[in-house]
């Protein structure tokens, strides 16, 4: 039971074998008040970390969602930019066939459309009521304007195709179903990019 230098303290003696150091205190922090600011930085550090972390993901999330907008922005108007040509070379070919109203509302550009009549009831006073039609163009009107724009597309290429033997991708009109279906790729803008 005796101490022996070098030795550990203890009955085995695997105990400590130094003594414990003094440390003497420059400042006036007061006991343990170092190690609790170690932990507290420590502590303090590792948040930094994760919000270092948690910010990164977001900006990646933030870059992936802005470049997600900007290619449906971008298909958006090239079906837009379809869709136009499609109502322009429609009224060319329903003009052609002796045609004074589309077959549907949208199949023609809105500013060639027929405009509805106004007239007044006393000129001096300016009252003006409009004149309808029967048929009720006017929820017709709202019915369409509820499609989207690759409906309205994908509706007037089925009718360039089937009753004019048009394609818009190809610009041009062909003789016959057979001529079509053997020099045009498809219906769509997609199957004409992958044979160009």
């Amino acid at each position: 039971m005796g101490y022996k230098p070098g030795a550990g303290i203890g009955k085995k003696g695997d105990g400590r074998a130094n003594p414990i150091p003094i440390e003497v205190k420059a400042d006036r922090s007061g006991l343990g008040r170092s190690s609790e600011m170690k932990r507290k930085q420590a502590e303090s550090q590792a948040l930094q970390a994760l919000m270092l972390q948690k910010r990164m993901r977001q900006e990646k999330e933030i870059q992936g969602n802005f470049r997600t907008r900007m290619s449906s922005k971008v298909a958006d108007r090239h079906i837009e930019s379809d869709l136009h040509k499609s109502q322009k070379v429609c009224e060319q070919l329903d003009s052609e066939k002796g045609l004074e109203k589309p077959a549907e509302q949208f199949f023609w550009p809105v500013a060639s459309l027929p405009k509805k009549k106004t007239y007044d009831l006393e000129e001096g006073e300016g009252y003006s009521f409009e004149v309808q039609d029967q048929d009720g163009e006017e929820q017709e009107e709202d019915e369409e304007d509820e499609l989207e724009p690759t409906a309205k597309l994908e509706i007037l290429t089925l009718y360039l195709r089937n009753t004019h033997m048009y394609c818009v991708w190809c610009g041009t009109a062909f003789e016959d179903s057979d001529d079509m279906r053997i020099n045009c790729p498809g219906p769509s803008s997609e199957a004409h990019k992958d044979f160009i």
